[in-house]
C-alpha cells in the first residue's frame, strides 16, 4: 500500500547455508525506518527448492511479518 516513509532492510543472516529436507531455517535480519513518519512495513522471506522432486513453484513465500516503526526507529527481525 501507499506509505509516506521508507525503510532500510540490512545485515540479512541465514544461520545454516544448507538447509536438508525437515531442518528449520534461521534467519534475522535489520529494518530501519529511514524516513520522516512512522509507518509499517511487511517483511517477506521467499524461498525456492533447487532440486526438488516435484514440480514446485520458483518462489513461495514461507514467512512475513509486519513491522511498525517511529520515524529513525531500527528493530532487528527473527524468524
Amino acid at each position: 500500500g501507499l506509505s509516506y516513509t521508507s525503510f532500510l532492510i540490512s545485515d540479512i543472516n541465514i544461520k545454516n547455508k544448507i538447509i536438508k529436507l525437515g531442518d528449520d531455517i534461521k534467519l534475522s535480519c535489520k529494518i530501519k525506518n529511514t524516513g520522516s513518519f512512522a509507518g509499517s512495513e511487511v517483511v517477506q522471506i521467499y524461498y525456492y527448492f533447487k532440486e526438488a522432486h516435484v514440480i514446485r513453484p520458483n518462489k513461495q513465500l514461507i514467512a512475513f511479518q509486519k513491522i511498525t516503526l517511529k520515524s529513525n526507529e531500527c528493530k532487528i527481525i527473527l524468524f
